[in-house]
């Protein structure tokens, strides 16, 4: 396993690092996922207390410095200071820019985060993508059976969850502009 997945990243956390979530464990991604599109810029999401939805912020938002305080920022999503996750941030990434001339869909982009040398788990891999599509919200459009979504709330995140292979992107990012977050 060591040799074919190396760049599966560390996910400090049994409940969204499954092939399939507990009622409880996709409770707490979708709780998780509200909170992220509502507070981006507010510490922990602005989850309180200590309950299943902010384990799993901190294994991978905090921890991993996906969601972090800068002086320019303040809170916000930016690339993974643990170098176990930059992999697959890079790959998501990638995948972003690279549907510069052609729609991708979802479901391929997750394909690829499953494969070797990542090797996602499906549980965390909605919440990632919901993360990344964030973090490029002004350059990344998302589709949703072909018809453009002009933000994505809780009811868009929570269709996106069920069924990837419902939506597509393409990056609006002119070429000379393009820049990978």
């Amino acid at each position: 396993a060591d040799r074919a997945y190396p760049n599966t990243p560390h996910i400090a956390n049994e409940m969204i690092a499954r092939r399939e979530l507990t009622s409880q464990g996709a409770k707490a991604r979708r709780f998780l996922t509200d909170a992220l599109l509502v507070n981006e810029s507010t510490d922990a999401f602005g989850i309180d207390g200590y309950g299943p939805d902010r384990a799993i912020y901190e294994a991978v938002f905090r921890k991993t410095g996906l969601h972090r305080l800068t002086d320019a920022a303040g809170w916000a999503l930016h690339p993974p200071t643990d170098r176990t996750w930059k992999a697959v941030w890079t790959l998501m990434n990638s995948a972003f820019d690279g549907a510069t001339d052609s729609r991708v869909t979802l479901a391929d982009v997750c394909s690829r985060m499953k494969l070797p040398p990542i090797g996602l788990k499906d549980g965390i891999i909605p919440l990632l993508l919901i993360a990344g599509l964030v973090a490029r919200r002004d350059e990344v459009a998302v589709y949703e059976h072909g018809s453009l979504v002009l933000s994505i709330d809780d009811a868009v995140a929570e269709r996106l969850t069920k069924n990837l292979g419902h939506f597509s992107i393409k990056n609006t990012q002119t070429r000379s502009g393009k820049r990978s977050v």
